[in-house]
Order: structure tokens, then sequence, then C-alpha cells
């Protein structure tokens, strides 16, 4: 007995030293090591908490997936979420996950694209698995994100802290091989996680476009995941929630327009909802979802978004949730019928400028084009007292317009932060005056 004992822990302590030493062979051997002879002795180091944060990062998020897969076989209709715009859309996801009424059942895992605005970062467009390390791969180039994954300099990327704070599977939507890429990307997930049924979660609404209005700003990514998830056989359904509240097609609008197709007033999320992502927040730039929670909490008055200053509401029906049939809405968008086809970015990028007119890729390149010359003139010149000084000026004008609050990100941005400093300035923030800090808002008003 003893002797068998010793011939079963041997080959878990040699691949734990391989290991230690960076050795891929005897990485897979421990894997494989670990999986044959003690499976449930793994899952239930995944159920203390504590046990697993003191794992190496590949055993974490190999066990992370084993459990999510046990619990989509125990649910039938286990449900992954599609952030549909990627950054905060992913955000609202994790919100909605907590809510079965909400999202009919049980949740495996939330897929998103790797999107930030330029204040994190400073490449335009999305990001693709090649501008990251250790992304798990699930097959059929599906990944999932953990809290080890890194950004490539100069890239950056919120979705390494955002896996690490979630307690689901954040998996990573890689959009270089367009509609087609993106389409294998999410049935290879659902096999994996055991889902049966997709979710796509927007903040705003801008899904629900013509994709000819004037004012949409960015419907390459919406109707990017859109035509992926339509055209894999798998039950989808469609939720929009806080109508308007990313500055594109007016909440009135998109009220209208998903009522022409169906849709129907689903909740209205309130503090609970908030509550869940409240950690998240904190830290992270998102701005729709940042005015979706504060809705959700209460917060009422006008609010400027962006560098622009795009004056938004918030009031009683700020924080509604509406669901959408995909169908209906396929078949009113002029978009996401023409980007099924595409099996390149580039591709479903020139989809957008013929159809739209334009393409936010664009808009993005134009903007770090010029946010890098300006670095480069300002080389030096930024001080903590030179960007309170432009807060102080930013608050005058902001509430000289009527504004209640201005959005951390547009402060941020506008009084010269940069991704390098953005965590730096909003702790300095919270600090300095902290009666005017509300998580992702800053009231400029008395």
């Amino acid at each position: 007995m003893e002797e068998s004992q010793d011939a079963l822990r041997r080959p878990h302590e040699q691949s734990e030293r391989s290991l230690a030493k960076g050795n891929p062979a005897s990485d897979l051997l421990h894997r494989q090591h670990c999986r044959r002879a003690r499976p449930r002795a793994i899952h239930r180091v995944l159920l203390c908490t504590r046990a697993r944060r003191d794992l190496p990062p590949w055993v974490s998020a190999s066990v992370h997936l084993h459990s999510a897969r046990r619990k989509a076989r125990r649910q039938p209709m286990s449900t992954l979420l599609i952030a549909a715009g990627g950054g905060g859309d992913a955000i609202a996801a994790a919100m909605l996950a907590a809510d079965p009424e909400i999202v009919g059942g049980t949740v495996c895992g939330i897929a998103t694209f790797s999107w930030d605005r330029l204040l994190i970062d400073p490449l335009p467009g999305p990001r693709t698995t090649d501008d990251f390390t250790g992304l798990k791969p699930l097959g059929d180039g599906a990944h999932i994100v953990a809290a080890d994954t890194r950004p490539l300099p100069p890239a950056g990327s919120t979705l390494p802290r955002l896996a690490a704070a979630l307690q689901i599977p954040l998996i990573f939507l890689d959009p270089k091989a367009g509609c087609e890429g993106l389409g294998r990307q999410v049935r290879a997930a659902c096999t994996a996680l055991g889902a049966a049924r997709l979710l796509l979660v927007d903040v705003g609404g801008d899904i629900v476009a013509r994709d000819d209005e004037p004012e949409l700003r960015s419907p390459l990514a919406d109707g990017l995941a859109a035509a992926a998830c339509g055209g894999l056989g798998i039950p989808v359904d469609v939720v929009v929630a806080g109508p308007g509240l990313d500055g594109e097609l007016a909440a009135d609008a998109v009220r209208a327009a998903a009522g022409d197709i169906g849709g129907q007033l689903l909740a209205t999320l309130n503090p609970d909802h908030a509550r869940c992502v409240a950690g998240i927040l904190a830290w992270h730039p998102s701005e729709v979802t940042g005015l979706l929670a504060a809705a959700a909490n209460g917060v009422r008055g006008t609010v400027e978004i962006r560098d622009n200053g795009t004056p938004i509401t918030l009031d009683h029906r700020s924080a509604e949730v509406w669901s959408v049939p995909l169908r209906a809405l396929t078949e009113r968008s002029l978009l996401i019928g023409p980007l099924a086809a595409t099996s390149t970015l580039v591709e479903a990028e020139a989809v957008v400028r013929r159809i739209c007119g334009r393409c936010e890729t664009d808009y993005e390149r134009a903007k770090a084009a010029s946010r890098g010359g300006r670095r480069t003139s300002r080389e030096g010149m930024f001080t903590l007292a030179n960007f309170e000084n432009a807060v102080h000026g930013i608050e005058t004008a902001s509430a000289a317009r009527g504004a209640d609050y201005v959005t951390l990100r547009r402060l941020i941005e506008v009084a010269g932060g940069s991704s390098g400093n953005h965590d730096r300035l909003r702790t300095h923030l919270e600090r300095r005056w902290p009666d005017r800090y509300l998580a992702t808002l800053w009231r400029v008003g008395p």
C-alpha cells in the first residue's frame, strides 16, 4: 500500500519540480496526472476560494472550466452571454447574469471582444489573440481569458482584470477572421461549456438600429456579434439594457425600434443588480455600463460623456432591460446580413463603410494618431497641478451647460490623462475630492 501511494505521488512531485523550471512536457504530464488520478480532489479544491487563489494560474483556469462544465451538464438550458460591443457590455452581462429571471436560467460564461477605449488601450480597433499571452485554448479558435493573461505592449486590455473578478469563465472573441471566425469560436465555446442557448447583451441599444441613422457611431462589433450568433442554429435571444445610454440612438428611438420588431420590456434594474458589479466599476472605465449602474442606483440628472461631452439624461426609465427577437432584428438591419459573409476583419470594416458611410475603426485610428502627436509634444509637461486645474475648468464649463455629472473617463481624458496614468489619476480624484466621486461619475453641480 505504501509503495502504491508513493507511486501515485511521485509523478506529481516530479512534474511540480519540472513545472517550476518551465518544462512544457512536464506541464502536460502534470495536467494528465491531475485529470487521471485526482479529478475529485481538484474539484474539491475549487470549492475552497482561499485554496483556489493559491493554485498556479493554469490550474485555477482549468479547474474553473471543469466546474463550469459540470454545472452546465446539470442545467440543460445553460446560457452563454455574448457581450455585443465588448468592454462595458461584458460588465452589463455580469450584472444580468446574477438574475435568473432576466437571463432565463443559469449562465456558463461571458464571451466578449477586447475593445477598450484609447484611454486604456492606445492601439485603435479590437485586439486579437496575437496581442496576448496566457490565453487558455478551448479549441477551434476559442480561448478563455484568465487572471494571468497579459496584453503584449503597447496594447492594453481590461479583460485579464475582469476575468479575475468574475465567477464564471470569460471567453475571448477574436474578430480577425470576420463573422465566419467568430461563429466558429462561439460554437466551440458552447460545446466546451455546455451552453444550449445564447443571449446577446447590448447596453444602449444601437444594436436595434437600421444602420443608416446618422447618429450611429459604432455598429461594427454589434453587427458582427449578431451575425455570428444568428448563423449557428443555436437558440439566440437579445437583450438591450439602458436604452439610449451610449449616446447614439435616443432612448425613445431605441424603445420605439424595439417595440416595432416585437421587443418587450423585460425588467428594470435596481440597486441589487448594480451591487453585483460595484467592485468592477470601481476600477473599470466603462462609461455606458457605469451609467446603467448609476441609473439602477437611483442617480438622476444630466451626464456628459465621451471627449465631445454628449449629454445623457438619467431618469426612471434609464435602467430598463428590453428583450428583442434576433430574427426580427436581423431583418430590420441593413448591416447584419452582409456581415455574415465576411471572413476577415478588413472585409467587415469595408461592409460597414459601404452601408453606414463610415466605420468606427477609422475614427479611432485618426484619434490615436492625434493623441500620439499631442503626447509627444507635451512630453514631460504633465503634473498633478496642471491636471487639477484642468479638472476645475471642465467642472465649470460642464455645470454652465447644465450638466450635473461628467463621467470619470471624460474627465480624465479631457484633463490630459492617458493609458499610463488612468488608474493613478482616478485614485487621486477619489482621495482629493471624495464628495464629488461617484464610482464612474464625477459631480459637477452643487
